[in-house]
């Protein structure tokens, strides 16, 4: 198993992208698994993965994707962006948002993780962001306490209501 310091952290390329999606996928198969009502199958996450949409989000400017690697292998990968954030009531900033985390099963628990949130808030922090937002649902008790150890903090609840 590598060491944290073996683990190489640089940004995504289009020639990784079936190393990226198969991370994707693991995810997606993940979430599904927890909450079948609420996300879309690992199938139809496949279909939307496709690498024309992937090589559009490499070459949008204000999308950062970096990619952990280990001997070649991707091994993580973290996905966000810069925005204004745009609100009636709140004041106008920068805000950078985490959209995904991923890590292969095999390499948890070895630092990628942080090694990767850790690079994607430094290059927050080129663009001048005041403040980074994440999305982890409330099954995912592993992820919420790697953030919470990182510095993030609940700011809001989100609640939700079935028809």
């Amino acid at each position: 198993m590598p060491q944290p310091s073996q683990i190489v952290i640089a940004a995504a390329a289009i020639a990784d992208f079936k190393q990226i999606k198969a991370l994707y996928l693991a995810s997606d198969e993940y979430h599904f698994q927890q909450s079948v009502d609420e996300f879309k199958s690992p199938a139809q996450m496949s279909e939307q993965r496709d690498e024309i949409g992937f090589k559009q989000l490499l070459e949008t400017k204000n999308c950062i994707v970096l990619a952990a690697s280990y001997q070649q292998k991707i091994i993580g990968i973290v996905a966000g962006n810069v925005s204004d954030q745009q609100s009636f009531i709140l004041r106008q900033k920068l805000i950078g948002h985490i959209d995904e985390v991923a890590v292969d099963p095999d390499y948890r628990g070895l630092g990628c993780a942080k090694k990767l949130i850790g690079a994607i808030e430094d290059k927050f922090s080129q663009f001048k962001v005041e403040e980074i937002v994440l999305n982890v649902y409330q099954f995912n008790s592993g992820a919420r306490a790697l953030y919470q150890q990182m510095g993030y903090r609940e700011k809001l609840f989100k609640l939700a209501k079935s028809l």
